[in-house]
């Protein structure tokens, strides 16, 4: 009977625990009681990611992909790299390598790029028009306005802004640019010091003849900053600026004239430089003028004029005394007179007292063509004629004849007829010929006078 009694106790206590168990069944997601899961054991999956709907982050509605809702995929491209676009005011950042997925219909795009002025263009998307293309070219800032910009942030001293500007309109061939960019480079603002770097962009500045560049490329070479000390390089471009009236590149020039840096020491042409250069007032011209008039000592040309001085380059030219004769043609033309300066331009190109040099003979030419010195003007042409120096041309030549003739050079006229006689960079024409030849003889030119006398046996 004892024995009875426990097997039924043992049967009721695991029917009970087996009840119990059933009761309490759990959810596999959440742990929780079935009974008490919020699913009943059964959470539901995002349809998209796949991901439960609790776990995912738009809790089973994501947005609508845009090629669902789209009508077709849009290719853009620009000739700027990554503008920014904006389509219909929505911003997408730079401009990717990926098609866009637009409805058909008109659509506004607008691209935004450093350096330009927004473009905004409407277009239209269809079955034919699904590819487009934009250039910003016409919308660049011009370089001065880049100038400009950068200016400013100079003048605000936030060099790293202004040197941006400067490098953008620099890069594309800004002259003034690339001199402000040499600067920079040399003084180390808003970017590492660097003398070759600012050798590299004085150079391209000066050799588009920015006259700015060039005294600043003078002065790299009178330190040695970047490039080997060379006095005589520096008054070259020194030269060039004071050339083109650049004060900064006159008083450097009278300074290298003062102490003989590059140039034979002669204080009356410092003064002429410094006075120039004062004359539109460089206050430091002004201060070297002042304090070398005080110790500068007369000399045999201080009291002369060009004109005086001339006559004496002339008759120690007459006596083949070419060395004498280049000096005070020399002195003269850096005083500026016209006829020294074609006179000193003929001496270079003949290599008569200085070693033959057609680039200086041209460059003294062009100082008395810019003056209006007629026979000047003939040399000049008979240089373009022969190629002394430049590109022959002949046109070019008969151009420079022809403006000499005009101011009644006879060298100039027998040129002239020349050209015609021949037909070099003309028609020829022989009675055209004759009256140039006639025009020059008649003042006494002997080679007219022949050339005349041979072609009227011919053109008659």
């Amino acid at each position: 009977m004892k024995k009875l009694l426990t097997i039924v106790f043992i049967m009721l206590f695991v029917g009970v625990e087996n009840s119990s168990y059933a009761q309490i069944q759990r959810c596999i997601v959440c742990g929780k009681a079935v009974s008490n899961c919020p699913y009943k054991g059964k959470h539901p999956k995002c349809p998209v990611c796949g991901k439960l709907k609790d776990d995912c982050p738009y809790k089973g509605k994501h947005p609508a992909k845009p090629k669902e809702e789209a009508g077709y995929k849009v290719t853009f491209s620009c000739n700027v790299k990554a503008p920014i676009l904006k389509i219909d005011g929505t911003n997408y950042g730079p401009l990717a390598n990926e098609p866009y997925y637009l409805k058909t219909g008109s659509h506004t795009i607008t691209l935004t790029a450093e350096g330009y002025y927004d473009l905004t263009q409407t277009i239209t998307v269809n079955s034919n028009n699904k590819s487009f293309h934009f250039s910003m070219s016409s919308n660049m800032l011009s370089t001065s306005e880049m100038n400009a910009k950068a200016d400013k942030y100079y003048t605000e001293k936030n060099y790293t802004e202004a040197l941006k500007w400067y490098q953008k309109s620099a890069d594309l061939g800004n002259a003034s640019a690339q001199d402000w960019l040499g600067y920079f480079y040399q003084k180390g603002y808003g970017v590492t010091q660097d003398y070759s770097e600012a050798v590299k962009w004085y150079r391209k500045s000066a050799n588009q003849g920015y006259a700015s560049g060039q005294r600043d490329l003078g002065y790299m070479y009178y330190n040695g900053y970047g490039v080997t000390k060379d006095y005589s390089e520096a008054v070259k471009w020194f030269r060039k600026a004071a050339d083109q009236g650049n004060a900064g590149g006159q008083n450097w020039l009278g300074w290298m004239y003062e102490y003989g840096y590059g140039v034979t020491q002669n204080c009356e042409t410092a003064l002429y430089w410094y006075g120039k250069a004062a004359n539109q007032g460089n206050t430091n011209a002004k201060e070297n003028k002042e304090n070398l008039e005080k110790t500068c000592t007369s000399t045999s040309s201080s009291t002369l004029t060009t004109s005086e001085m001339n006559t004496k380059a002339s008759n120690y030219y007459k006596e083949k005394n070419y060395t004498e004769a280049l000096k005070w043609y020399q002195k003269s033309a850096e005083l500026g007179n016209a006829s020294a300066q074609n006179w000193l331009g003929f001496m270079y190109e003949k290599g008569q007292g200085v070693t033959q040099n057609y680039s200086e003979a041209l460059r003294w030419y062009r100082k008395s063509v810019d003056q209006g010195y007629g026979n000047a003007m003939a040399n000049l042409g008979r240089m373009y004629y022969y190629g002394y120096g430049v590109t022959q041309d002949n046109s070019e030549a008969v151009k420079w004849f022809r403006k000499s003739a005009d101011t009644g050079d006879s060298t100039g006229q027998n040129w002239l007829g020349w050209m015609y006689e021949y037909g070099y960079g003309v028609t020829k024409n022989c009675q055209t010929a004759l009256y140039w030849y006639g025009k020059a003889a008649n003042q006494g030119n002997t080679n007219a006078k022949e050339n005349k006398e041979k072609l009227e046996k011919k053109c008659y």
